[in-house]
């Protein structure tokens, strides 16, 4: 993986070159990061992207005792036409339990396709569909026994030309029970400038044998190029924010 990327930033370091006798004026980021939840934004055709970053999760909440390190997390979007784009994820953790020695590998892969609806006017919203496929794969003690799929529905309404709110609801299998979680978010983003932006978001699970996860998260991200996006991010578990919390930054890069 750590050789597929080296020579993914090579190639693509090339292209860039190439392209700096381009106009730049129409091209705009769509970042799926930072945040638990997702917007309707879909890759243009043909256009290629990389969202990646690093994170630490602290987790005593309801008994457990962990620490997760997000050593990589990396998205690749390519849009295959105006209004679809299919998605790869794969992310690299290490995760220690109580005195306990830590696990470290890859976590299963993930694709999936992200598909717009329908155009927002007034105070009706943009609307996606987000389907994930979870494969068993990766290290052996992160993998499920089964496919595990999840489904979003994905909304933005532009509130203002500072203000937007975004909302999502799905279901998610962890390729174990046959019961699915439901995850719901509302977030809501503010323009401080042209660049920067902020935002807070509430994200929930509700799984019928466990109790509600209730979490908030709160971030910038700052467009530092055309085509580069910083961001960084925190979380905390709204009932025992002590005893679950997390932090994050990363990038996305409009490669092509």
């Amino acid at each position: 993986m750590k050789f597929f990327l080296v020579g993914l930033l090579a190639i693509s370091t090339a292209n860039m070159s190439a392209q700096e006798g381009e106009s730049s004026a129409d091209v705009e980021m769509c970042a799926d990061r930072p945040g638990a939840s997702t917007g309707t934004g879909v890759m243009g055709q043909f256009q290629f992207q990389w969202e990646t970053g690093f994170g630490f999760e602290n987790n005593k909440y309801n008994g457990a005792d962990e620490k997760t390190y997000t050593i990589n997390t990396s998205l690749f979007r390519l849009g295959l036409t105006d209004v679809a784009e299919l998605r790869l994820q794969v992310d690299e953790q290490y995760v220690k339990s109580g005195s306990n020695d830590g696990i470290g590998g890859l976590c299963p892969l993930v694709v999936g396709t992200k598909v717009k609806l329908f155009n927002g006017y007034k105070a009706v919203p943009q609307g996606a569909m987000l389907c994930n496929l979870t494969i068993p794969s990766g290290k052996d003690e992160f993998k499920s026994e089964h496919l595990a799929p999840s489904l979003y529905l994905l909304f933005d309404n532009q509130l203002c030309d500072k203000w937007s709110l975004g909302y999502n609801v799905g279901g998610e299998w962890d390729g174990e029970s046959s019961h699915a979680t439901t995850f719901v978010a509302l977030c809501l983003g503010y323009s401080i400038c042209d660049k920067l932006s902020a935002f807070v978001e509430n994200y929930d699970y509700f799984h019928s044998e466990c109790k509600p996860v209730w979490m908030t998260e709160f971030g910038f991200a700052w467009q530092v190029a055309k085509r580069v996006q910083l961001d960084v991010a925190g979380d905390l578990n709204l009932r025992d924010p002590v005893k679950q919390y997390a932090v994050s930054c990363g990038l996305a890069w409009l490669i092509n």
